[in-house]
């Protein structure tokens, strides 16, 4: 207000100098100024509301971040005070899975959930490995490297148990995970699943593929490519002969 009866003080002093034009644009900034004050006026409550609400909104956040920190951070405790209690077998295993339920969703949570998946694997447990690999698989989607991870852990496993279709899935997905510093290796881990699974042709033009890239990451599994794609020519001879 204060600032507006200026600007009303400074256009007479235009008029009397003769100055209209000066005195012209302080009509239209007093008209901006009182515009502005009337809409502040008929919307204050309204606006004040909409501050109310973005500040609740982001308190919020930050209790949640706080609270997931926090049990994150109680959860690691948990699982550091399991390991100096040197568990084995059942009684390890069912440690584990009381950290994974009490303190769902958190990083620490999730690697327990791994580490089982790990230990199932190990005993040749399918059934339950495939059951925490799917309950990991649709919460890891947003972390890259721990579902590359993932996703090799059991890969490797289904071809071990030569399940290798299971495991050319497997892989191909890796490989087309956003960010996955592994795309080399899971394309050439899908050609090998493919040779395993008797889809020699198949194999056979993806180790070509691998051969033909030029990125400075397919350095590391080309001499490989091209060891299975003379094993592969040689083994195709004797067959012909």
């Amino acid at each position: 207000m204060l600032r507006a009866l200026a600007l009303i003080l400074q256009r007479e002093c235009f008029v009397k100098q003769g100055n209209l034009r000066k005195a012209y644009r302080h009509d239209a900034v007093k008209e901006t100024l009182l515009h502005g004050f009337l809409f502040f006026k008929e919307r204050w409550k309204q606006l004040l509301a909409s501050v109310l609400v973005l500040v609740g909104v982001l308190a919020s956040v930050y209790g949640f971040s706080y609270y997931k920190s926090q049990k994150n951070e109680q959860a690691s405790l948990a699982y550091y005070m399991l390991q100096k209690e040197k568990l084995e077998g059942e009684k390890e295993r069912e440690a584990l899975k009381h950290i994974v339920a009490q303190y769902e969703n958190t990083a620490t949570a999730k690697l327990v959930q791994f580490k089982l998946l790990q230990g199932y694997i190990s005993d040749q447990n399918k059934e339950e490995a495939e059951s925490i690999f799917r309950a990991l698989e649709k919460t890891s989607r947003n972390d890259p490297f721990f579902h590359t991870a993932l996703l090799f852990e059991m890969a490797n496993f289904y071809r071990d148990t030569k399940s290798f279709g299971l495991a050319a899935k497997l892989f191909e997905e890796a490989s087309h995970i956003k960010g996955n510093v592994l795309e080399a290796e899971s394309l050439f881990q899908l050609a090998l699943c493919f040779e395993l699974d008797g889809k020699k042709a198949e194999a056979k033009h993806l180790y070509q593929e691998l051969l033909e890239r030029s990125e400075k990451a397919f350095e590391s599994v080309k001499e490989r490519s091209q060891e299975r794609l003379i094993w592969l020519s040689a083994v195709n001879q004797e067959n012909v002969s």
